[in-house]
């Protein structure tokens, strides 16, 4: 889960969703990406699985999972991209805000509204400033208006209207957005946030709560809270946090009120492994604002591959394995796993891909 490691096309318009009004119901069809199909009828908990193996070559497997061990600092366009799973995602993040409202979208009690507002505004303007800046092709701005030619839809770019600055910039990207802000005791919180492609947690759980509660126990919290205030305003830091997966559902909201999906998981058996167990990747940025810089911004963008297509990627299973071992080995050199994980350890390891590191508490 994001903070416990620190860190449609609208062919069917819900009502309210972005404040956007539809020009036509076809998809820009120029050259460029090929989109894949929004969802059918009003399906929310759907698999989305990526074939973006460029950025998967981005991904560090083979780094300790703790934040400091692969953080690096990237470009401010770097926080927002677009992909051919760009109709099917935020078709999907913008079903999820209708159906389920304060559950993907929330404020904090006890925030400054006011001053939120005017952090997610600068927000909203970053975000499409950044979309016309890197396709050009797709996303246009004729006065205070974004033009998205892709789903063929329009939005406000003021900070005022009924939709939120921060929820209209969250169904315009494939990345969860979350504010984190100071408290009036000078503690770091999660203010709020756009969390529509959770990975088990939803917003309800954290919003108004402090970094240092969210991440006790793993006794890192003063280091996150140094770390927070020598960030400086600019380009952001990234990171990327990943585990296997039997379940390649975008939106895996966790608790039963709200309508959790039926999924049936896949046998633990090593003939599944290549096409129905997945690594998901949540790649990570943190940057402080320019303008509000009393506010900070995360971005989570999830990414899930089946290993069978990442077999197929140099140097990736073997990057895998020795991830797998260094990332679950435990301080007294005991690996722990899930049986999903354990199993493609086992795949990997059959496919002649041996860990470079003390595997010797793997059960062959």
């Amino acid at each position: 889960m994001f903070f416990q490691v620190i860190f449609t096309s609208l062919i069917y318009l819900f009502p309210g969703i972005v404040g956007a009004s539809v020009v036509c119901s076809s998809l820009f069809k120029g050259p460029g990406i090929q989109f894949d199909a929004a969802p059918e009828g009003r399906r929310i908990f759907v698999p989305s699985v990526s074939s973006d193996f460029v950025r998967l070559t981005d991904f560090l497997l083979d780094k300790q999972n703790f934040p400091q061990a692969n953080i690096i600092s990237v470009g401010t366009a770097d926080a927002v991209r677009i992909d051919e799973q760009y109709v099917q995602q935020v078709t999907v993040r913008q079903r999820a805000f209708a159906a389920y409202g304060e559950n993907v979208f929330q404020v904090a009690e006890g925030v400054n509204k006011a001053r939120f507002r005017r952090a997610s505004h600068e927000i909203l303007l970053d975000v499409a400033n950044t979309l016309v800046k890197n396709y050009p092709q797709y996303f246009s701005i004729r006065g205070r208006t974004l033009h998205n030619h892709i789903l063929q839809t329009s939005v406000p770019l003021t900070n005022a209207g009924q939709v939120h600055p921060l929820a209209r910039a969250g169904q315009l990207v494939q990345e969860d957005l979350i504010v984190v802000t100071k408290n009036r005791k000078g503690e770091y919180i999660l203010a709020g946030g756009f969390l529509a492609s959770a990975t088990n947690w939803n917003i309800n759980w954290y919003a108004g709560v402090t970094m240092a509660e969210i991440h006790r126990g793993f006794g890192n919290e003063a280091m996150i809270e140094n770390m927070l205030d020598r960030l400086q305003p600019g380009g952001p830091f990234a990171r990327n946090n990943w585990n296997v997966y039997e379940d390649a559902t975008l939106s895996q909201f966790s608790s039963s009120r709200f309508g959790r999906y039926k999924f049936e998981a896949p046998p633990v058996s090593m003939k599944h492994v290549e096409d129905h167990i997945y690594v998901r990747f949540e790649y990570q940025t943190l940057s402080r604002l320019r303008k509000n810089q009393d506010h900070l911004l995360f971005t989570i963008r999830p990414y899930t591959y089946r290993i069978g297509d990442m077999m197929q990627v140099e140097g990736v299973a073997q990057s895998l394995a020795n991830g797998i071992v260094k990332k679950h080995t435990s301080p007294e050199g005991k690996l722990e796993v899930d049986e999903y994980t354990r199993l493609v350890l086992r795949y990997l390891r059959k496919e002649g891909y041996e860990p470079e590191a003390d595997s010797s508490s793997i059960q062959r």
